[in-house]
């Protein structure tokens, strides 16, 4: 049987279920200085929130109080916890966030985008696309198009996620193979052997993407 992972999608804008002067006191020291760190309130209440969600939904699965929890970074900046079973990404986009664990060591990247954002869809496709994805992409119309920019580019960043490699990782390094017009796994780089799964969060105007070394469900954390 596949193993679960466990997503929440979360607003981290104004109507947060977390007031910035609570999630404050909830970071640690780190967490403090990076948020101030941002130039603009709107950007620094968004990590403020995005940050102490993370740690509100980490306690609940650990049992640990939220502002006693350790966030450990790798070597590239992927966040993970010391000495517990439980794997982690986020993602945000705006106002809106994306968190997914899991409870084995499986790791795993997630990755999300808004729908609404300003993009130039044929320029950035042809630089970070390969051959067989822009022909992909320029099957669809209008705004169709765009979604299945969205979902080539969230899968892509997912994967360089997965591994903390990042934008270690070239994009143009990764590609995808495609089932019925939905990006479903990747031909490159070698070991290709990830699993892939994209959403289009409708009523959130968002898509999003996960990728795990192995078979996973996936479960709402709420």
């Amino acid at each position: 049987m596949p193993d679960e992972i466990l997503i929440s999608i979360e607003s981290i804008g104004d109507d947060s279920s977390i007031p910035v002067e609570v999630g404050v006191n909830l970071l640690s020291p780190v967490e403090k200085a990076r948020a101030n760190a941002f130039r603009f309130p709107k950007h620094q209440n968004r990590y403020v929130r995005g940050r102490a969600l993370l740690r509100q939904k980490l306690s609940r699965l650990i049992s640990v109080p939220a502002d006693r929890i350790e966030i450990k970074e790798e070597e590239r900046g992927k966040p993970f916890l010391k000495d517990e079973a439980l794997s982690f990404n986020l993602s945000h986009s705006g106002d809106l966030a994306i968190y997914g664990f899991s409870t084995s060591h499986r790791q795993i990247g997630i990755d999300l985008e808004l729908f609404d954002r300003e993009l130039d869809v044929d320029g950035l496709s042809k630089h970070y696309f390969s051959a067989l994805e822009c022909l992909e992409l320029n099957q669809f119309p209008g705004s169709e198009k765009k979604e299945m920019f969205l979902k080539i580019w969230t899968a892509k960043e997912a994967r360089m996620k997965l591994t903390g490699e990042g934008l270690h990782l070239d994009p143009r390094s990764i590609e995808l193979t495609f089932q019925n017009g939905v990006p479903s796994g990747f031909r490159r780089p070698t070991p290709s052997s990830q699993h892939l799964l994209v959403s289009h969060h409708e009523s959130l105007g968002a898509v999003s993407s996960i990728v795990a070394d192995d078979p996973f469900s996936v479960s709402s954390l709420d």
